[in-house]
């Protein structure tokens, strides 16, 4: 090294080819909770499992470290005279601390900008802002597509949606969308990620945290939750008039009068698993879906030699009114089917575009198409939420929530990617 007018130049010398192109193996990625291969490629930060659902961050290459420079001066080489430098250092110093001066009090006054977030209020009963990415609609919202549940959140009349939503700190917040126009109602405070999130009927909801606590939120009143600590797991769940009765997996029944929160007696009917992975879905060891409306069952089903393709048919009793085979396939989750006043409407797969999802729209009476609307962003390989909400059609796929028209089978709204 050089000392020139009280500056330090250093020359670095080209590393050796064989320090620079060092190849690391690749190592397999397992999921943690099934034990089944991970896809990586194409994902930035996380990778979820297509066969459980588990969500796992992935690892970030780390930046070589620099090339530190050598000792020795090489002949023939000058040496560069940096003039100045004290100053210039000093300039950088002042310039850095008044930068850093300015950020830590705008951090510390979390001023956003107006119309910059959603105002929810969060569990110390404070108005706060959330940034952009939490604004309705075409925002970046990763959507947890697993336990999504309809509720009524704004006595609209029309069914709204609730399900978990990631930060960009990889936490979990019970977030609220109305089913109207996409736009989020209300969040919950962080939690950690893969939280269990339950559906208790179309008013309440709950979520399960270590220590086999339960946090029971209201659709509407979410500022005060119910908090309880039961004796193990929730495994079952079922609500009666004004209670909630929660059976754990050591077998123990909790009932709870809502919303006081308080032990008392439930009569409710047959208990559900807690944890409601598909919603309206016809999965695909089910063979086939129904729905009934005036007498006449429409059923979409699997061909009977066994292949994947789809065949739709109306029936009237015994009576066969029209059958259609279909040119969609059944996906690895299902498919799904919604009878919505004058459309007949099926959620597919084409044989040669699997990863892209189709909304087909029938007529009811004849069978005949009425549109054929490809979805290039729902993977129909997860279509885990399938609801017709009384005005749009709303599906949950990989990390979205989207809403369609199930007249023309346009997007009306999404939240997430």
């Amino acid at each position: 090294m050089r000392r020139i007018c009280g500056a330090v130049s250093t020359i670095a010398r080209t590393p050796s080819p064989r320090n620079a192109r060092a190849v690391k193996k690749k190592k397999a990625i397992k999921c943690e909770q099934c034990g089944a291969p991970l896809d990586p490629r194409g994902a930035e930060a996380w990778v979820e499992c297509i066969y459980c659902g588990a969500v796992h961050e992935l690892d970030t290459p780390k930046k070589p470290a620099p090339t530190s420079a050598p000792d020795d001066d090489e002949p023939g080489i000058p040496a560069p005279v940096l003039v100045g430098s004290t100053m210039a250092v000093t300039v950088l110093v002042v310039v850095g601390g008044v930068v850093l001066l300015l950020w830590w009090l705008t951090s510390r006054q979390r001023i956003w900008p107006q119309g910059g977030g959603v105002t929810v209020t969060s569990r110390s009963h404070r108005p706060r802002a959330f940034p952009r990415h939490y604004r309705p609609a075409s925002e970046r919202v990763t959507w947890r597509t697993h336990g999504t549940c309809p509720v009524d959140a704004d006595g609209d009349g029309i069914r709204d949606v609730a399900s978990m939503a990631w930060n960009t700190k990889q936490k979990d917040r019970i977030t609220v969308i109305s089913g109207a126009d996409g736009r989020v109602l209300w969040q919950g405070r962080s939690m950690k990620q893969n939280t269990p999130f339950y559906c208790l009927g179309k008013s309440w909801l709950a979520v399960e945290h270590p220590g086999f606590k339960v946090e029971i939120y209201h659709a509407r009143h979410h500022k005060k939750p119910i908090a309880t600590t039961l004796p193990g797991k929730v495994s079952y769940v079922a609500m009666g008039d004004g209670c909630v009765a929660l059976k754990t997996n050591d077998g123990t029944v909790t009932t709870l009068r809502l919303p006081a929160g308080t032990p008392g007696t439930c009569r409710t009917g047959k208990l559900r698993r807690a944890r409601m992975l598909y919603h309206g879905v016809t999965q695909r060891y089910m063979k086939r879906g129904r729905v009934t409306r005036d007498g006449t069952t429409y059923e979409v089903r699997m061909r009977r030699q066994g292949t994947p393709m789809l065949t739709a048919e109306a029936r009237r009793g015994r009576r066969r009114l029209w059958t259609r085979k279909l040119g969609l396939m059944a996906t690895s989750y299902g498919t799904a089917l919604a009878l919505v006043k004058d459309r007949l409407v099926i959620f597919g797969a084409r044989p040669t575009r699997e990863r892209s999802g189709v909304l087909l729209g029938l007529d009811p009476k004849t069978g005949a198409q009425i549109y054929d609307q490809e979805l290039r962003h729902e993977s129909p390989q997860t279509l885990t939420y399938w609801d017709y909400n009384g005005r749009h059609l709303v599906l949950a796929a990989w990390v979205g929530l989207h809403a369609f028209d199930p007249a023309t089978g346009k997007r009306i709204w999404s939240v997430g990617n």
